[in-house]
């Protein structure tokens, strides 16, 4: 789209908008807002950074983390800057929990069972949970999950909480 394509649609001068785009002025709320409007965008998107937009984790190249005992691997599938939500695959050899305690935390978690058999404990509620199943919990109730089948489980989960949280301050990274 050209400067006066955008001033046709957005009512504002070519000026302007050349001013706004050179970082040679500094767009009202009101003038953002117009812009977005006219290129058919959300105000907020002309607001995000650039380390904002599509960040790729190649599957070569994901961080990996291994905590607790019992050497529970944690994979990060999304990326790592600023972003409020994290993805990650776990996977939890037999007998395996993710502490002998209850742990919480702020944020939201929610997990799929990819292949496994686990114990979801949340509070005084607890669910055996078994491939193909999801659940979803607050945080800040104390929870843990148990790998009670026989062999290792994989789990999808996606959490609002940040890394350090989800893995507990005794984690290191070993990848």
């Amino acid at each position: 789209m050209t400067v006066a394509q955008l001033a046709e649609r957005t009512g504002l001068s070519k000026g302007l908008i050349s001013q706004v785009e050179n970082e040679k002025a500094s767009p009202s709320l009101a003038t953002l807002e117009r812009l977005a409007a006219g290129l058919g965008v959300p105000a907020a998107y002309l607001l995000l950074k650039v380390e904002e937009g599509l960040q790729v984790v190649r599957a070569g190249d994901r961080p990996l983390y291994h905590f607790g005992d019992d050497q529970i691997r944690v994979e990060v599938l999304s990326g790592r800057s600023g972003r409020s939500l994290k993805a990650v695959l776990v996977q939890m050899p037999p007998g395996t929990s993710t502490g002998h305690a209850a742990h919480a935390h702020g944020g939201e978690e929610w997990h799929m069972v990819l292949e496994g058999r686990i114990q979801a404990i949340q509070g005084d509620q607890q669910a055996v949970l078994e491939a193909g199943d999801s659940f979803h919990w607050t945080g800040c109730v104390p929870h843990r999950v148990v790998n009670i089948g026989s062999g290792t489980a994989r789990i999808l989960a996606v959490t609002s909480a940040t890394m350090l949280e989800m893995l507990g301050e005794d984690s290191d990274t070993s990848d």
